[in-house]
């Protein structure tokens, strides 16, 4: 009131005098803020013209500081203008705050909550803000029940604040009833909401949380609108209190009219066919009206034109309702395809920027294809040399160009690894292992590594170029001694390898590999052992060729969950040397995800060597973990048997069905089935006859030791425990 009082005299004042100039300003009233920031704050200065517009604004403007309780500007006539004498009452300061009665919130975070310091000017705006922000800190917490009020004292020191809280139980929920709904049944509906009625014991305690309820409307109405009652409306949602903080919610649905997909079209479109834009609706005529299949519709359009590099595309879905009939339309503005403008790599302190920059399938001038954009960031990310690496991308002209960066974070360069690892054939063993996975910054390989344990010794020394030449030719150098002692044999193996393999062009994530080997192979048995091993008993070479062809495109070679991996190759033994075998294997892997951080593997393998007397100690054996690995089965403990010993089959056949489900980046527990048999001859595979283990398992990723896993599996004879480190699963 004085503020309208005063500023309607100013105005009668004003419009006497109409506009004089400021000679004078003086500032009264002010203890804690100083008179040059009232001045500035004003906007009102010397030898400026005095107005009823100026003094109406400047009150404004030192009223939005929050730091007076009253403002009076009054005027003196000096000299040929005139003076003007600004008076403020300001607010007191702060001196203590204090809480009373809290007991979910320390005194401490409440202070930071509330945001009122001490020897700080204080309003009662902000005393005020100080209690809606300690109620909204108690509602994050599940505390709705809680009351706050304050109290304040002045004193010679200042303002004393008292915030009183009084904490209460949480309201629980008795009984949620649906009313209106003649469509579905309260269970289908009430599934879907975060907040759940009481239930048995401690499973569902039945606690009332606000913020989701606001979410369960949405969910409700997102539930009807999947179902062909996109109108459905929440008429009202009623509490009622039941005592001892139970209540009763009621919710009352008008659910609308059943609606129906009539004629579906799409306009505008000049890139793709019909045939093509069509075959990827998600939604036919006659079905139910469901907005979910609506957005995966145009979420699938936009995927088809981004793979084109159609970025700047614009879909309009239109709706026309005819009694109960929806008919659809996708108009498409196409649009220009953007293209790549430059390139750039940030990040990479150690790698060589040809390193990164060779693992792109796009190149400035390039039209910017989503698909191939992805390959890119799978690529360079596969490399295995960089923690994170993220896209930046930024529009450079009229044309829509793009230019990209690609932000690398790069990992350690080399590894020095002391640890224990277990497998199927080597049983628990010790490994000391120094790799350096990016030599020289140029994405080398050099690695060197010892495998020791009672039945198992391994030296292995190799050397990696990724590009030899400057061209995507891969070559691999492995020297190894091995010795390994099986169930029915001991064999030593000393030898060398050579690998070459190469991306095939436009095949993506394909390449096509060979190798040569040669080794010299000594095998030992004792007169225990099966005759065919006894008879296959003392020294020989080998020289083989491998020669295959495999497809990748897993998202994450640890811990993949999309994507799949595919291959198939032969080895043949005989170019030379004492063995002769030809060896193929077959094997499929395909990921899925699902929702809730889920994802599938379903795998198949298949191998067959030839001829009839290939050598025993080369053939198949399954059982346990491993590449060929049947869980619920001791290790190599399926194939054929020769004198009541396992030996391995010709032919065999492997498939995996596992699911698993992430709850943090690096475990993640797992359930599978795994299916498998060996045989001696073609004619002898019987599907009926597959040996099957089924169970569940965890996995962890462990630095420097890489995937740690443990399954517990049910085979023909019970439950058998399975350990593995160090191995990819």
């Amino acid at each position: 009131m004085k503020k309208v009082l005063l500023i309607t005299g100013i105005l009668i004042f004003a419009t006497s005098l109409y506009s004089q100039i400021i000679v004078e300003i003086e500032v009264g009233g002010n203890e804690l803020v100083d008179k040059s920031l009232i001045t500035a704050a004003s906007g009102l200065a010397i030898g400026k013209d005095f107005t009823s517009e100026s003094t109406k604004n400047s009150i404004k403007k030192l009223y939005t500081l929050g730091l007076f309780e009253d403002i009076r500007i009054t005027t003196e006539q000096k000299g040929g203008g005139i003076k003007l004498i600004i008076q403020v009452d300001e607010y007191p300061k702060a001196s203590i705050v204090e809480f009373i009665g809290n007991k979910k919130i320390k005194d401490k975070d409440l202070s930071e909550i509330c945001d009122i310091k001490e020897g700080s000017i204080t309003s009662s705006r902000l005393i005020f803000n100080g209690k809606v922000s300690i109620l909204e800190a108690y509602r994050d917490k599940g505390q709705f029940l809680v009351e706050v009020d304050y109290k304040t004292e002045m004193t010679e020191d200042g303002l004393i604040i008292r915030y009183f809280i009084t904490e209460k139980a949480n309201l629980r929920i008795k009984k949620i009833e649906i009313i209106g709904n003649n469509a579905f049944p309260d269970g289908a509906i009430k599934v879907k909401l975060n907040n759940k009625e009481k239930g048995w014991w401690f499973i569902r305690r039945g606690i009332f949380d606000e913020d989701k309820f606001i979410e369960d409307m949405d969910k409700i109405k997102d539930f009807y609108a999947q179902r062909g009652y996109p109108n459905v409306e929440i008429k009202n949602v009623e509490f009622v209190e039941l005592g001892d903080n139970w209540i009763r919610i009621e919710i009352t649905l008008d659910e609308g009219k059943c609606l129906y997909f009539g004629d579906i079209t799409i306009t505008g479109n000049t890139v793709f066919p019909e045939e093509r834009l069509y075959s990827i609706i998600k939604s036919k005529k006659g079905n139910i009206y469901n907005v979910k299949k609506l957005d995966e519709t145009t979420q699938a359009l936009y995927e088809i034109y981004g793979d084109m590099g159609y970025l700047y595309l614009h879909i309009n879905v239109e709706e026309k309702l005819n009694d109960s009939i929806v008919n659809i339309t996708y108009n498409i503005n196409e649009g220009n395809p953007a293209k790549v403008h430059y390139m750039l790599v940030k990040g990479n302190n150690k790698t060589h920027e040809k390193v990164i920059r060779r693992e792109l399938t796009l190149f400035p001038g390039d039209i910017l294809r989503r698909n191939e954009l992805i390959r890119s960031q799978r690529n360079v990310f596969n490399l295995g040399f960089f923690e994170n690496l993220t896209l930046d991308t930024r529009v450079v002209n009229d044309k829509g160009d793009i230019d990209l960066t690609f932000n690398v974070e790069e990992k350690q360069a080399g590894q020095f690894n002391i640890g224990i690892s277990y497998a199927a054939e080597t049983k628990l063993y010790g490994n000391i292992s120094i790799s350096i996975p990016n030599l020289r910054g140029r994405g080398e390989l050099l690695y060197f590594k010892i495998d020791k344990g009672g039945k198992f010794a391994n030296y292995e020394l190799g050397f990696r170029e990724p590009w030899l030449f400057d061209t995507p030719l891969t070559v691999g150098l492995h020297l190894y001694s091995l010795e390994i002692d099986k169930p029915t044999f001991g064999e030593r193996r000393t030898g060398g390898r050579i690998d070459v393999s190469r991306l095939i062009p436009k095949l993506a994530y394909t390449y096509g590999y060979a190798s040569y080997e040669l080794e010299n192979l000594f095998i030992t048995a004792d007169s225990t052992a099966p005759q065919s091993i006894i008879d296959e008993a003392g020294e020989r070479w080998k020289s083989a060729i491998t020669l295959g062809i495999r497809r990748d495109s897993r998202d994450n070679f640890m811990n993949p969950k999309e994507g799949s991996k595919n291959s198939a190759r032969i080895e043949i033994a005989g170019l030379g040397g004492t063995v002769r075998f030809q060896k193929f294997i077959f094997e499929s892997q395909v990921y899925n995800t699902l929702p809730l951080n889920f994802a599938t593997l379903v795998r198949g393998k298949f191998g067959v060597i030839n001829p009839p007397d290939a050598p025993t100690y080369e053939r198949f054996i399954l059982g346990g973990v491993g590449v060929w690995g049947i869980r619920g089965y001791p290790d190599l403990s399926i194939g054929v048997f020769e004198g009541g010993k396992v030996i391995g089959g010709r032919y065999a056949l492997l498939f995996t069905v596992e699911a698993k489900i992430s709850f943090t980046q690096n475990i993640y527990p797992i359930v599978f089935m795994d299916l498998g048999n060996t045989w001696t001859n073609l004619e002898e595979i019987n599907l009926r006859d597959l040996k099957r283990g089924l169970g569940f398992g965890i996995r962890m990723e462990v630095p420097l030791m890489g995937l740690l896993g443990f399954d517990f599996a049910y085979g023909e004879d019970g439950w058998v425990p399975h350990f593995q480190v160090g191995k990819e699963f």
